[in-house]
C-alpha cells in the first residue's frame, strides 16, 4: 500500500466520541493547559502590544465623545499615522473617495481601503471614514463679543479630505489594535496614558452629550417654527422666504427654508434672529393698539 493510498474504514469500526465526556477528558489535560498558557501568553503579548501603540500617540491625537461614565475615546489625525508602522499597517490600493452633496451647503468626504497587517498577516476590507465640512475640528466658530458662537464657516473640503484620510488610518489601527470603545479611566488604568489633550466633541459624540444636543436642537426648532406661524400665519411660503434670508451665509451659501433642516447650533442661533424679529412684531402691534385706544 502507497504512502498516500487513502483506506476506506467501515463506519462501524470509528468509536463515536461521548458527548457527555468532559472537555479535559477529550482533550487530555496536559493539553489544555497548554492551550490556557499560549492563550495566557498571547494576551500578554497582546496589551504589550496596546500599549507601545497607545504610547506612540499624543494625548491630542485623541477624541472623547460624551462625558461621564459614556465618554469614549477615538483616535483621530495624525495618530494613526504615529500607530501604523508598529503594527506593520499598509494600505492595500488607492482608496476610493467619494464627495456627497449634503443639506445648507454642507460637504463630506468618505475615503473606503482595504490594509494589510505585516505584524498579523491579516487584512481587513472596506474600512471606512467620512468627515464634513461643518465638523467642530474643522469648521470656523464665528463668536460676538461676549464670546457666544454666532455662526460657522464651512471648511475646505480639502482640508476634510485631507482630514478624513489621516482618520483611516486611525480607525484601522484601533480596528487592528483592539482599542475601539477605550474610556479615558481605561486608557489611564491599563496603559498609563491621559488624554489630556484631547477635545470633547458634544455635536457628534454619543450618549448624554448628544441627547442633550438634539433636545435643545428640538426645542430651538420648535420655538422657531410657532414664531413664524405667529409672524406669518398661514402664508408658509413668506415665512419660508424670511428664513432663507436670515440663515444664508456670507458668500449666499447655506440658507434653509425649513427649520427641521438647522443644525443644533445653527438653530441655537436662528432662534435668536426669530424672536429678536418677534418682539419688533409684538412692539408695533402693541403700539397700533396704543393708537387706535387713544382715538
Amino acid at each position: 500500500m502507497g504512502q498516500n493510498e487513502i483506506i476506506d474504514v467501515p463506519r462501524g469500526e470509528l468509536a463515536p466520541a461521548d458527548p457527555s465526556a468532559p472537555a479535559l477528558d477529550l482533550l487530555g489535560r496536559s493539553d489544555v493547559e497548554q492551550m490556557v498558557a499560549k492563550a495566557e501568553f498571547i494576551a500578554r503579548k497582546l496589551q504589550q502590544l496596546q500599549g507601545a501603540c497607545i504610547k506612540s500617540t499624543f494625548p491630542s491625537d485623541w477624541i472623547i465623545h460624551g462625558s461621564g461614565d459614556k465618554a469614549t475615546c477615538y483616535l483621530e489625525g495624525d495618530g494613526g499615522l504615529r500607530m501604523a508602522p508598529i503594527l506593520g499597517l499598509e494600505m492595500l490600493g488607492r482608496p476610493k473617495k467619494i464627495v456627497e452633496d449634503l443639506e445648507n451647503g454642507v460637504q463630506s468626504v468618505t475615503y473606503v481601503a482595504d490594509f494589510r497587517s505585516k505584524l498579523f498577516g491579516n487584512v481587513m476590507y472596506g474600512v471606512e471614514k467620512t468627515r464634513r465640512t461643518d465638523d467642530d475640528f474643522l469648521a470656523r466658530k464665528k463668536k460676538d463679543a461676549e464670546g457666544n458662537v454666532t455662526d460657522i464657516e464651512l471648511a475646505d473640503v480639502e482640508d476634510v479630505a485631507s482630514a478624513a484620510y489621516k482618520s483611516l488610518f486611525s480607525r484601522a489601527s484601533m480596528f487592528l489594535a483592539g482599542l475601539s470603545g477605550l474610556r479615558p479611566v481605561e486608557l489611564q488604568d491599563r496603559f498609563g496614558f491621559t488624554p489630556s489633550g484631547a477635545t470633547i466633541n458634544y455635536r457628534t459624540g454619543g450618549g448624554e452629550a448628544k441627547a442633550a444636543d438634539v433636545a435643545n436642537a428640538d426645542e430651538n426648532v420648535r420655538k422657531i417654527q410657532t414664531i413664524l406661524r405667529k409672524l406669518y400665519g398661514e402664508d408658509t411660503a413668506a415665512a419660508a422666504k424670511y428664513l432663507a434670508e436670515i440663515t444664508k451665509f456670507e458668500d449666499g451659501s447655506g440658507s434653509v427654508t425649513d427649520p427641521r433642516r438647522l443644525s443644533a447650533k445653527r438653530a441655537e442661533f436662528i432662534v435668536k434672529k426669530v424672536q429678536a424679529k418677534e418682539k419688533a412684531f409684538d412692539a408695533g402691534v402693541a403700539k397700533n393698539e396704543g393708537a387706535g385706544g387713544g382715538k
